[in-house]
Order: C-alpha cells, then structure tokens, then sequence
C-alpha cells in the first residue's frame, strides 16, 4: 500500500513540482547586452579570451514539438494520465522547456535562440533533429517511438536563427531512404546526425549499417551518437544498445562518431571480457579514446557530465585525462540544463569539485539564463584536491563540424 501511495504521489506531484523548479520564462534578468558584475563578470571575461575570439559551440541541443506548426510529434501515451510512467516523462519533457499545449512549435525554437543571443559572448547550438523507432524490417515503430522532430524542422530552425543555430539532422539507417536522405541534408551543410540506438532501435554492429558508415565518412557528416544508460526516452531494456564499445563497428566503416555524453551515465557490459562484472560506461568511452583518439574521426561531447546522477563517476574520470582533452567538444542537452533537479550544486561543492563561494554566483546565473550557467559550471568544476579543469579548446568551435 505505502508502495502505492508513493507511485500516486510521484504521478501527481513531481510534473508539478518540475515545472516549478525548471527555468524562468525565457531571458528573465538577462537581456540580450546586460552587464555582469562582480566575480560572473570575472569568469566571463575569462572564458570568453579562452575562446579566442571563436564563438562558443554546442553540439548537443535538442527541439521537440506537437505539431503546433510543424510536422513535429510526440506520442500520445507521454500525456495520458492512465499510463503514469509515460504520463511523468511526458510532463518532465514539458518542465524542460516545451511550450505549452497551445503554443505553436516555434516557441521553443525562439526560446533557445533568444537565450543564446543574450549570452555575453557569440555562442552557436546544433539543433537535433530526432528520427523516430524504426523495426529490424525497415518500417516505422510510431506506437513505439516517443517523440518525432524532422529533419526540415531542424533546418528550419537554423534558417530562422542563422547566427545561433545550425541544423543537425538524425536519420534511422535502415530507412528505406536512409542514403538518399543522408544525401540531401549533406547538401544542406548538415554535418551532425543524430542517433539514440536504445530509444531507435538501432544496432550499431548491424552488417546492413556499413553502407550508411561509409557514406557518412564520404560526405563528412560525423553521427553524434548517444552512449551510456538512458532513462527518459524510449525503452529502458534497450540500454544496451548504447555501450561506447559498439561505435567501434561505425569507426571501422569510415566514420567519424561523436560519443554523445562520453557515456557519462551508468554501468555497461565490457564487451572485450564479458564474464567481467558491468563496469562505469565512461570508463569504456576512455578506453574506446586511448584506442582510436589518434585517427582524428573520434570526439566526445561532455553534456550532461556535471549533472546530478553522473557527476561523481563521470567528473573525475574525464577531468583527470586532460591528455584526451582536445577530442572533446561541449554540448548542453539543451532542455535538460533548465530543469534544476538535475543540476543541483551543492553536491558539487560538497565533493570538492566547486570552490566555496562559486555555488551562489551560479545559482543566480541559473535563475537569469540557464545555458550561460550550465557551460560556466562546466568551465569551473575541478578535480578535487587540484586545479585541473576542462581544457577551453573543449568549448572552442570546430572547422569540422561546420563551425
């Protein structure tokens, strides 16, 4: 009964409770031009001559809509209150950023771009398109799938906001039309598309996949490819599917993967001795860095690495290897660094990764604009006991990715 009492009071209470704690409403406090003072303006000033007169660039930021506008879709389960783990997820994806039921779909394209252009320094996102599930037969698995962001929606976005956003395209490789369509985006100087193999149903060592590798490697586009445990879209039983260890079968066809959040989060099996107990996913995406670093077709993101589930694995793993520092690139996972719960900071500070006194300058920086706050954290944490930091070549923009 107690077991049930607490499934109703998280049905009812925690989309409510999300959408309190999430962000302001887009650019409070923080007008495009404002003046920082005190110690934000200091680390401002200093990230921004870290970037080298480069903008700032974000490989990892999603859209989403209902198809106010767009041919954008989410499924009907995530807002029906009879399936509640559906219903939760739903209503989180709403607390993060998703306009309201009434509003058209370009309302959280604007959102994102007015944040970014009220940014101190110039900053540049690439917007994800989201393909939905398709079965091992090539056809599409709407019932099965969460959400639907085409890719002319993204393209679309970076025609509205050319100085913020650029398109990044996600296409199922066994889409009929998988190659045409890789083709065409290309054209449109796409250079990113985007994979969630667990919420996809892709099989990254699927023999039918090598045509869209090498294509992929042909036209320069780098697939940014989710690793490590996923929790909020598509089917838990699938996690898989998203070990760091499979993006080898893509980098053995000819192309070049970015290794979405380093596989910041959970545990995977180690598929070079899998009689071994599971292991931190991250430390595989290491392993995967040591191994294939050198060949210039290999980066990883570090989006969602300070978050409040990954930090105490994910922080020291990655901060103490600055000798992998040059392959990573920054991402957000723009709507997640708006949703407070997920990024508190006073676990942060209490394990020794944030100085005394930054706690406070970040929070009030989360309140004016959460994506300034959530890259400034990224530039701040620390190993504890030591100064070693993310390297800024991390958050520098990249010729290669189209910046």
């Amino acid at each position: 009964m107690a077991a049930l009492g607490f499934l109703l009071l998280v049905w009812l209470g925690l989309p409510a409770c999300l959408e309190h704690l999430a962000a302001p409403s887009p650019l409070v406090g923080l007008q495009q031009g404002a003046e920082l003072d005190g110690l934000a303006a200091t680390w401002v000033q200093a990230f921004e001559d870290d970037l080298l007169g480069q903008p700032m660039i974000d490989v990892h930021a999603h859209l989403a809509g209902r198809g106010r506008g767009s041919k954008c879709w989410m499924n009907a389960r995530l807002t029906d209150p009879l399936h509640p783990v559906d219903f939760v997820r739903g209503r989180f994806f709403s607390a993060a950023g998703l306009p309201g039921k009434d509003a058209e779909d370009s309302a959280w394209v604007d959102h994102l771009a007015q944040l970014s252009a009220a940014m101190p320094f110039p900053a540049r996102h690439h917007v994800l398109a989201f393909d939905q599930r398709y079965d091992r037969q090539g056809r599409p698995d709407r019932a099965g799938s969460d959400f639907f962001v085409p890719n002319d929606w993204a393209l679309w976005a970076q025609e509205r906001h050319p100085e913020q956003l650029i398109a990044a395209a996600s296409i199922h490789p066994l889409r009929p039309d998988a190659l045409k369509e890789l083709q065409r985006v290309a054209a449109a100087g796409v250079r990113i598309v985007k994979w969630l193999p667990s919420a996809q149903g892709i099989e990254l060592r699927d023999k039918r996949l090598l045509p869209f590798y090498a294509e992929a490697g042909r036209l320069g586009v780098w697939l940014l490819i989710h690793t490590g445990t996923e929790g909020a879209v598509g089917k838990i039983s699938q996690n898989h599917l998203n070990n760091p260890l499979l993006v080898r079968a893509a980098l053995d066809a000819g192309a070049q993967v970015i290794v979405g959040h380093c596989a910041a989060g959970g545990l995977a099996r180690d598929l070079d001795d899998p009689a071994l107990p599971l292991v931190p996913a991250v430390e595989l995406c290491l392993r995967l860095f040591d191994e294939r670093g050198g060949e210039g077709r290999l980066l990883g993101d570090i989006s969602t690495i300070c978050n409040v589930n990954h930090f105490s694995v994910a922080l020291p793993a990655i901060l103490s290897r600055p000798d992998l520092h040059g392959m990573l690139v920054n991402g957000s996972d723009w709507p997640l660094p708006a949703v407070g719960p997920l990024i508190m900071l006073w676990p942060l500070e209490r394990a020794g990764f944030l100085d005394r006194g930054d706690r406070e300058v970040l929070q009030a920086l989360f309140e004016s604009n959460p994506l300034l706050f959530e890259v400034l954290l990224k530039s701040r944490v620390h190993l504890p006991g030591s100064q070693l930091r993310l390297d800024p070549v991390v958050f520098r923009a990249r010729p290669e990715l189209g910046l």
